[in-house]
């Protein structure tokens, strides 16, 4: 569903096209998001955001503009896990009862990758995840690896808030690139070797 829309050309010249669009989970869950398209035959990339969070906030200012100046299609959302940490709000879960955990909005992912499936986007498919987010693109790049090309998952969340979505549980079915990054200091966790 469009609810606004509009165009600018990118520093390089390109016309992008922003959308702020909304769809459905498979558990009848309204999602919002940000969709920046240039054109439907370019890769698109999906940005999950980290927890109490929302994807305006977290990659509008720097990771965005980057994605555009290279011609990717960008599709932001805000999952039921989220909030306003980095600025803007979560519309995903305005007038919900949160009660959601981190691994309940595997849905909304999967929702992500419908949308763009179902709207024509031909071009190569990256899952992005931060925290959170980047155990459950893993989750993606597992039961979904047909319809997607890569995946990239940043500091991946894991311990009890994750006990029933770990990444390491799923990694065997992965048949896709996934790219994992976590910064040094992360590494001396016990929870990032779990």
């Amino acid at each position: 569903m469009l609810v606004a829309s509009c165009t600018k050309k990118a520093d390089d010249g390109k016309t992008y096209v922003k959308e702020e669009v909304s769809f459905m989970t498979s558990d009848s869950l309204t999602i919002f998001g940000d969709l920046y398209m240039l054109d439907k035959q370019q890769p698109t990339i999906m940005l999950f955001h980290q927890g109490g969070s929302n994807g305006r906030g977290i990659y509008a200012s720097e990771i965005i503009p980057r994605l555009k100046e290279s011609g990717w299609n960008i599709l932001s959302i805000d999952q039921r896990t989220g909030g306003g940490t980095y600025g803007s709000s979560n519309r995903t879960i305005e007038g919900l009862d949160n009660t959601y955990s981190y691994c309940d909005a595997y849905p909304d992912l999967e929702a992500a990758l419908n949308f763009i499936d179902e709207n024509g986007f031909t071009g190569k498919k990256l899952a992005w995840g931060s925290s959170y987010s980047a155990a459950l693109v893993v989750y993606l790049a597992a039961r979904q690896g047909n319809k997607l090309d890569g995946a990239l998952a940043f500091s991946a969340a894991s311990g009890s808030p994750m006990a029933e979505c770990m990444a390491k549980e799923v990694m065997p079915d992965v048949e896709i690139p996934v790219l994992f990054m976590r910064p040094g200091n992360e590494m001396l966790r016990q929870s990032a070797i779990d």
